[in-house]
């Protein structure tokens, strides 16, 4: 049975008009030096501040916050800066230790406003670089584009085209052995007109693509999936997002998804679900993520994350609401549960409620975005999430509601 203690505040807010989130990791592959690493909002998905703080005890002690980056303030933008060495982040492959780091390049054309993020939808293209010390460095970065003519640094892959259409995210990449990795992708449509497809007229219509890495020399060789797209009029009104991948045991991959009923309350919120029996290369329609004995449950459009136990066990991460939601909420309770490994279903029976709204809160609370580590000492899961609500004024901007919100600590043992 997964038991979850009690909540503590790890970070507070520096004011009331701003909220904290972060992101808690070991920093090397062994041992117990840890980094958090934060940054104050005061608009939805901008960052004001960024800061860290390092612990060499497993997390029972941390350093004072150093700040590194300032929107305000560029020249405070600086390295990190560890007991151990520099750190760079990047996800590791689990066979051998080497890390990937990907960014995107985003140009800001100098007519908009740096407070709106449509102003990226035509500016991205990718990079990857590779560190071989742990983190402490990395090679050069080096464009993602797939073997043939007609790709380029402008069309890396099908579907993307540089100055029309745009990647929104790169989400926790999937090692399938020590040469291969799957990294999805959330990525904007372009219609038979060569304009943002936006059927729905809600923020975003999106699809999913994975890219499949071959280690090859001293790189990678990159192919494209299938892309995985949703119906705006049947099943999702802003398509797919935030992908969550996990291996079963007959080695086929799991995809569970966000999606939205954004605009029509009188479709389901569901998570989707996708599954992959080729590495990567196909993927079967997306249906309602169900639980074990096939009930469908209901779920907001909110990130969720399947994270894989020391013994092998998959859980998941996220919110199950008791009746249909509308858009993005409402985003309380978060909760856990452990996957079937042979069906890629969610067992009922071990659902577990991590954190709540209480008697007094906004009925807009948000317990979402949040990240989650195995503690090396203790096997708990660490949970980090922000109880993030409205404070009743504007934000910095006047477009829309303030929120606020400290981030919070749990610990689940699974």
């Amino acid at each position: 049975m997964i038991t979850v203690a009690k909540g503590e505040v790890l970070v507070k807010t520096p004011d009331p008009a701003g909220a904290v989130f972060g992101r808690t990791a070991y920093s090397r592959r062994a041992g117990l030096e840890m980094i958090l690493q934060y940054q104050v909002q005061r608009m939805s998905d901008v960052s004001d501040e960024d800061y860290f703080l390092w612990s060499e005890d497993n997390g029972r002690t941390w350093s004072q916050p150093v700040q590194i980056f300032s929107k305000s303030d560029t020249s405070k933008s600086q390295p990190i800066r560890l007991p151990s060495g520099d750190y760079i982040e990047g996800r590791a492959n689990p066979f051998t230790g080497e890390r990937i780091l990907f960014k995107m390049d985003r140009v800001k054309p100098e007519d908009m406003d740096s407070d709106i993020l449509e102003m990226f939808q035509r500016q991205t293209s990718m990079q990857y670089a590779l560190s071989t010390d742990d983190g402490r460095s990395h090679g050069p970065h080096r464009p993602i584009i797939k073997p043939g003519k007609e790709f380029s640094k402008t069309h890396p892959f099908d579907g993307l085209y540089l100055g029309k259409n745009q990647v929104y995210g790169i989400h926790t990449p999937l090692f399938l052995d020590q040469n291969t990795v799957l990294v999805p992708l959330e990525m904007s449509i372009l219609g038979e007109d060569g304009k943002i497809y936006n059927p729905c007229h809600c923020y975003d219509f999106d699809q999913i693509v994975v890219l499949i890495g071959h280690r090859e020399g001293d790189g990678y060789a990159w192919d494209s999936g299938q892309p995985l797209r949703a119906d705006p009029h049947t099943q999702s009104t802003r398509g797919l997002s935030e992908p969550a991948l996990a291996r079963l045991d007959d080695a086929s991959v799991l995809m569970v998804l966000r999606g939205s009923n954004d605009n029509r309350p009188d479709l389901p919120s569901y998570k989707w679900f996708s599954v992959s029996r080729d590495r990567g290369k196909t993927w079967s329609p997306i249906a309602p993520w169900t639980y074990d004995d096939g009930q469908a449950f209901f779920s907001p459009s909110s990130i969720s994350q399947i994270v894989r136990y020391s013994d092998g066990r998959l859980f998941w991460f996220g919110n199950i609401i008791p009746t249909n939601g509308q858009g993005n909420g409402p985003r309380y309770p978060l909760v856990v549960g452990e996957v079937d490994r042979k069906t890629g279903k969610l067992i009922r029976s071990s659902v577990a409620t991590i954190a709540d709204r209480t008697a007094g809160q906004s009925d807009r609370l948000q317990l979402s975005n949040f990240c989650i580590y195995e503690d090396r000492e203790t096997r708990q899961f660490v949970l980090d999430v922000t109880y993030f609500h409205p404070t009743g004024g504007k934000d910095r901007r006047g477009w829309s509601d303030a929120y606020t919100g400290d981030m919070f600590r749990f610990r689940i043992s699974p």
